[in-house]
């Protein structure tokens, strides 16, 4: 969860800052599950690190393990859900290069170039114009599981495709959550 091995820091790719708020519960399962995976042989070459790797800042109020009792809140259910699926990496604005969870929370702005050109990601918090502050929430709940924008057009194919490949496969009960807890992100324009 603090994203440093026995060997040190992880590489840049592993969001560590996202999974702080796994519940005890939920961590001991991923344990688990890896510990009971058999051994593969890899010719990979051990991975080199270039400079120091400062550690990431995570959502508001998933910096430390969540409770399992705690998550019967919808809203702690929520945050939980954002912090697990990484939202706020997407979706908060940077500062100095950097997703700003802090100040920037659901802010939007980031800059990202795929194969079918570069997109913006857009603003999550509660703004009733900037934001998705007026949407309803079966137009939030098709964004997420669908990839669908309020008009009803695909949304870009970074949201798009992790909308088919993994949020679609969400729980009903998490998607609510996490709808009900976007809803209270201060609005940010």
């Amino acid at each position: 969860m603090s994203g440093v091995s026995p060997k040190g820091r992880l590489a840049p790719v592993m969001p560590s800052e996202s999974y702080r708020a796994l519940t005890p519960n939920d961590l001991n399962a991923v344990v688990a599950f890896l510990r009971a995976k058999r051994p593969i042989k890899s010719d990979a070459p051990p991975q080199e690190r270039h400079g120091a790797l400062e550690p990431r800042r995570a959502i508001p109020g998933a910096e430390t393990p969540l409770s399992d009792a705690g998550l019967a809140d919808p809203l702690q259910q929520g945050l939980y859900v954002a912090s697990l699926a990484r939202c706020m990496s997407c979706h908060s604005g940077e500062t100095d290069g950097a997703p700003d969870p802090e100040r920037r929370l659901g802010q939007g702005g980031r800059i990202f170039r795929t194969p079918a050109g570069a997109t913006v990601a857009s603003n999550i918090t509660s703004h009733p114009t900037k934001g998705v502050g007026a949407w309803t929430d079966q137009e939030l709940k098709r964004a997420i599981i669908e990839g669908t924008g309020r008009d009803g057009k695909p949304l870009a194919p970074t949201m798009a495709n992790l909308s088919k490949a993994h949020f679609s496969k969400m729980a009903e009960r998490d998607i609510e959550a996490l709808i009900a807890w976007l809803r209270t992100t201060p609005p940010k324009e």
